[in-house]
């Protein structure tokens, strides 16, 4: 069955059979034109779905396409380049809210924490569960060393080694995601 065909069946009678027929043909089309230009294989992964749930918007539309493969690597190419400026203007965002607040709160009003969090949420999940939780039971729980040396079975001395390896391994995970950390930070 040819892609238009598969396309009428999905537009005219929502055939979930047809759109999965469509997916296997070119998921691996998509996806390796999405990492080519993006470089990293999870978003590859987001540009892929993106770019087959506007094939479901516009299923419509794409009856007119001579051949859907072209039209799939345009919007690949489209998605593609919308993510990554994305990414880029957060990174920039973050930077420059990075820098205001070495001298208090952001120009912009938005404050440093609220900008860096889901990034710090992410680099967090990322690391060892020991280290991360030496740095949650001190950043997020504000608890003193002896409580933290407590919690984690070890003494104090210890404890303090671990929570700055923790921060040093965190700020390695901040920087993997585009994030400036100063030592002070």
């Amino acid at each position: 069955m040819d892609d238009r065909l598969l396309l009428e069946q999905y537009l005219h009678s929502g055939s979930d059979t047809a759109f999965a027929e469509l997916i296997k043909r070119y998921q691996d089309l998509v996806y390796s034109a999405a990492l080519r230009q993006v470089r990293d294989p999870h978003l590859a992964s987001d540009v892929a779905q993106t770019v087959f749930l506007c094939v479901a918007r516009k299923a419509g539309a794409l009856l007119q396409e001579q051949v859907l493969a072209g039209w799939l690597c345009r919007a690949t190419r489209f998605e593609s380049l919308k993510v990554l400026r994305e990414r880029r203007r957060r990174a920039d965002r973050d930077l420059a809210f990075a820098c205001d607040a070495q001298g208090g709160e952001p120009a912009s009003g938005v404050r440093l924490e609220d900008a860096i969090t889901p990034e710090l949420d992410a680099a967090l999940d990322a690391l060892r569960p020991r280290d991360r939780d030496a740095l949650v039971l001190r950043f997020l729980q504000s608890k003193s060393l002896r409580e933290i040396a407590t919690a984690l079975g070890v003494s104090e001395d210890a404890a303090q080694k671990r929570l700055e390896r923790a921060m040093d391994r965190l700020r390695a995970q901040l920087r993997r995601r585009g994030l400036p950390v100063s030592a002070a930070a």
